[in-house]
């Protein structure tokens, strides 16, 4: 079985009310992700987390598999944002994940990776 740790392919913008990510997540259950905003020693980050698991197939079958299993874990750093506490939604539409994350007070322009 395959095994991956590599996170995916994701867009960001700033809107003048939300943070928006897309992640493309091919394969993905939408109740297998989490999302976590954590206050660190860098500032604020959001942590996205997903898991693929080895649903469809018998065991002890002879297979290939190109496509792979596993976790992924993508982090980002919010600094200078504030957000609404009840202002974060996630949805899965053509295997995109897309999170929005409604802005209170831009204290600084940007946000730096």
């Amino acid at each position: 079985m395959a095994s991956s740790s590599l996170p995916p392919l994701t867009d960001w913008k700033i809107t003048p009310t939300a943070w928006v990510v897309k992640a493309d997540v091919p394969g993905f259950n939408m109740h297998k992700f989490t999302m976590e905003i954590e206050d660190s020693t860098i500032g604020k980050m959001l942590h996205v987390r997903g898991q693929k698991n080895n649903s469809g197939w018998e065991p002890n079958t002879l297979a290939h598999r190109e496509r792979t299993l596993g976790n992924f874990s993508r982090s980002y750093r919010l600094t200078g944002m504030t957000f609404h506490v009840d202002g974060a939604t996630a949805k899965m539409e053509d295997r995109v994940l897309t999170i929005i994350l409604s802005l209170g007070e831009v204290l600084l322009p940007g946000v730096y990776f």
